[in-house]
């Protein structure tokens, strides 16, 4: 199966995706395989380290090294997806076709 269809079949079935997210799974952007190593690992520390865009940010960047650590040199799919003003991104494991990370971008989009 194409890595489009993967990532719409595991976003359309993640309960724990908004509803509307799941819904609007074939409207993704910017569609994509790819692999992290470590080093992007140790990016993220830094930038948590340093705080140079605030505690938000930081504890945004936590949740993501949390999320995605687990995925290092691991080839995973992901897309963006609009709905309404936010954008969602999504990151799928091809293998399992189960949604293993996702981030929710507020007033992204003019309304």
């Amino acid at each position: 199966m194409n890595p489009k269809n993967v990532f719409i079949a595991a976003v359309s079935k993640c309960a724990e995706l908004p509803v509307a997210v799941r819904k609007s799974a074939a409207t993704v952007q910017g569609i994509r395989t790819s692999t992290f190593d470590a080093s992007y690992l140790e990016f993220l520390d830094t930038q948590i380290e340093l705080n140079a865009r605030g505690d938000q940010w930081s504890d945004c960047l936590r949740r993501r090294r949390e999320g995605l650590a687990p995925w290092c040199d691991v080839p995973l799919i992901d897309g963006t997806i609009a709905v309404g003003v936010d954008d969602y991104t999504v990151e799928v494991d091809p293998q399992t076709y189960e949604v293993v990370y996702w981030e929710k971008y507020e007033g992204m989009r003019d309304s």
